[in-house]
């Protein structure tokens, strides 16, 4: 019963960081969290660990650096799968609420570490937040190296998916390669390519419309030569889709051509 009663109270201190006052959490929320993430019940402390992210975001981000980045390290180092996967889970929304120098120096190795974690869950969900995390960093902070690990999960015969066919790593790719592509910027575009051209024939629809719902928002970021060089060829492919993959660029077709030169346009 209080193993219970304190798996509850972590949720709803979580629960409460983002409605009370910035002084109400840090008085009472923060140490209260910080405590239970300590707790030798690996149940609270998973909670703690999926709460982090909400407690993060409403101390601010001197707070957050000073008193939760090691307890959010700690738990992404526990020995129980679960409660590392929380961290996994959480890291997105750690990473939007702490400054960009963090994120790269603190968070990065991290995320390396959880990416090739001894639990194929961990690494699954690992591949799930690649995605917002690698958009959460400036460029100079993406090097080639982790940007792969981004764009390998496009590929149906790389080892990371290979214990992770059933979880729509795939998808996840798709949905976040335009966030990924505004981090990096139009200069880095060759570095996902490959990735996006692979991403295009995948064998699930629901890939193919991701992306073909996300053409507007990549030309936007290429710009008029990338975009009639790269996309324009998969953007006529999709027309000849299936009606699910279609509507994606049918109802974006005005802002996509926007982004073409005039002559362009007008073929």
């Amino acid at each position: 019963e209080s193993e219970e009663n304190r798996v509850v109270a972590t949720q709803l201190l979580g629960s409460l960081a983002p409605v009370v006052s910035a002084e109400l959490c840090c008085q009472f929320v923060l140490p209260e969290v910080i405590s239970l993430a300590d707790d030798p019940v690996f149940r609270v402390r998973k909670v703690a660990a999926l709460k982090l992210g909400g407690l993060t975001a409403a101390v601010g981000a001197e707070l957050a650096q000073a008193r939760l980045l090691s307890v959010y390290e700690a738990l992404a180092a526990d020995d129980i799968w679960g409660v590392r996967k929380a961290c996994v889970e959480s890291l997105p929304e750690i990473a939007n609420a702490l400054p960009v120098d963090v994120r790269a120096e603190r968070l990065v190795p991290l995320l390396r570490s959880l990416y090739e974690d001894g639990s194929r869950w961990v690494r699954i969900c690992a591949c799930q937040a690649l995605g917002p995390f690698l958009a959460a960093l400036p460029s100079d902070a993406i090097s080639p190296e982790l940007l792969r690990l981004f764009t390998q999960l496009a590929a149906p015969a790389n080892p990371a998916r290979a214990d992770a066919a059933d979880s729509d790593i795939a998808y996840f790719c798709a949905f976040y390669l335009p966030g990924v592509a505004q981090a990096v910027g139009a200069s880095r575009w060759p570095e996902l390519a490959e990735a996006f051209r692979t991403l295009t024939t995948n064998m699930q629809w629901k890939v193919r419309r991701t992306l073909s719902c996300a053409m507007h928002e990549l030309a936007s970021i290429l710009g008029s030569g990338l975009t009639e060089s790269e996309l324009v060829p998969t953007f006529d492919y999709f027309l000849k889709d299936l009606d699910e993959v279609k509507v994606g660029v049918v109802a974006s077709i005005a802002p996509f051509l926007r982004a073409l030169s005039p002559e362009a346009r007008h073929k």
